[in-house]
């Protein structure tokens, strides 16, 4: 089953259609959206309510109600990005050396005698093994 979730967007007029797996990427990548957080609504040992980014330790907004700790949660991030610049960030990670021999991988697949030689040379490995104590 292909679930996607419609994101509106109402300072911009617009909506779209998005994977359910692939939202937070879709948020974070797309610039004309505003920045968009997995936040964790809770209530505390208190009974405060808490409302924190998922991953930002110290972007938390507490109140009394749970609106008042999304609003000042919401202020908070308002703050952070009034004196700042908030970016999605992809880092590709250095390109590996290929191994020498990785061209030759896979190049027996399709040999209708692999199978009967892998099982030769296990045969020959035993055999092997067998004699170490001989010598």
């Amino acid at each position: 089953m292909n679930t996607k979730n419609l994101i509106i967007n109402k300072g911009y007029n617009e909506a779209k259609y998005v994977e359910r797996n692939n939202i937070m990427q879709a948020l974070s990548s797309d610039h004309s959206l505003p920045p968009s957080y997995p936040v964790l609504i809770e209530v505390d040992q208190e009974n405060h309510w808490v409302a924190s980014v998922v991953g930002w330790a110290d972007a938390k907004g507490v109140g009394t109600t749970r609106d008042e700790a999304i609003q000042t949660l919401r202020q908070y991030l308002i703050g952070k990005q009034s004196r700042g610049e908030l970016i999605a960030l992809t880092v590709d990670s250095p390109q590996q050396e290929v191994h020498p021999w990785m061209e030759f991988a896979g190049m027996w697949a399709s040999d209708p005698q692999f199978d009967e030689f892998v099982a030769e040379m296990q045969a020959q490995r035993e055999l092997d093994l067998s004699c170490e104590d001989i010598v």
